[in-house]
């Protein structure tokens, strides 16, 4: 079966990504490159990792998902190979894997310690390049796994915090803003349902605030069911509450900020 190979970077399309893709090559002609996304802000872990946790999950089993948003290249953070879920992903241990490890178990991880699967010359600022692309040729062509390294346990988390609740509200924060500007936030719509005791949520007696911003969304099922420039809350096509402005930017318009706190508000007639 053609291996499947996915990338998700902070660099751009350009001569990085070109030679990560070509060392790949040099290993299996007959891949599958697929690009998850490489317009991740630079160093922005958490960005990388909502994204990855996003994408890779809906790949067929056994894809093999690198992942490059390492700003402590050529220090001594780890380079790791993990079995989680039906996926295998190789990347640095500075918590992209986090969001996945949150939702899926985690079989295995391997520290990238065995420099005979590098590249012959590695550089101090291009690990992507000299170090995962090449195990991953290696792991492509058959090698076993535990040949790269150590078996290990400890993995760097990601500061990531599940939606909280009081007596009647539902707290949570803006974990991510997409290139439409619309914000999606921590509270996952099975929150809101669990925390209702009906199992059943009642649009119309629950509220959105947004802390440090006057405007508070409209509840809808979509963009389109309102007039250009309102703010809605919608639950979006990962089941996550989310802020957007119909034919707009919200999070330029409200200065949205990611980490800025979501209440959901439930009235008591609501449950």
């Amino acid at each position: 079966m053609q291996p499947i190979v996915t990338l998700t970077t902070d660099f751009g399309f350009g001569a990085y990504l070109a030679q990560i893709k070509a060392v790949l090559l040099g290993y299996r002609r007959d891949l599958q490159i697929i690009d998850i996304a490489h317009d991740i802000p630079p160093q922005d872990i958490f960005q990388a990792a909502f994204v990855l946790a996003d994408a890779s999950t809906r790949f067929p089993p056994e894809t093999y998902h690198l992942a490059v948003v390492d700003p402590g290249v050529g220090t001594d953070r780890k380079l790791i190979y993990v079995e989680a879920g039906r996926w295998r992903y190789l990347l640095p241990d500075n918590g992209l894997i986090g969001l996945v490890a949150a939702q899926w178990s985690v079989q295995r991880v391997v520290q990238l310690t065995q420099s005979r699967f590098w590249a012959p010359n590695v550089s101090a600022t291009f690990h992507g390049r000299d170090i995962i692309a090449h195990v991953a040729g290696h792991l492509l062509q058959g090698v076993d796994p535990l040949e790269f390294g150590e078996l290990t346990q400890d993995l760097v988390g990601l500061p990531f915090e599940r939606s909280s609740s009081s007596a009647r509200s539902l707290y949570g924060w803006i974990a991510f803003i997409d290139r439409f500007g619309n914000a999606l936030t921590s509270i996952a719509k099975a929150d809101l349902v669990q925390f209702c005791t009906a199992h059943q949520i009642e649009i119309g007696g629950t509220s959105v605030k947004i802390q440090g911003i006057q405007q508070n969304p409209i509840w809808s099922s979509t963009y389109g069911n309102h007039a250009p420039g309102t703010c809605v809350a919608i639950f979006d096509s990962q089941d996550r509450l989310e802020i957007a402005m119909v034919n707009g930017n919200a999070a330029r318009s409200l200065e949205l900020k990611v980490g800025q706190l979501v209440e959901v508000a439930i009235a008591t007639e609501s449950c």
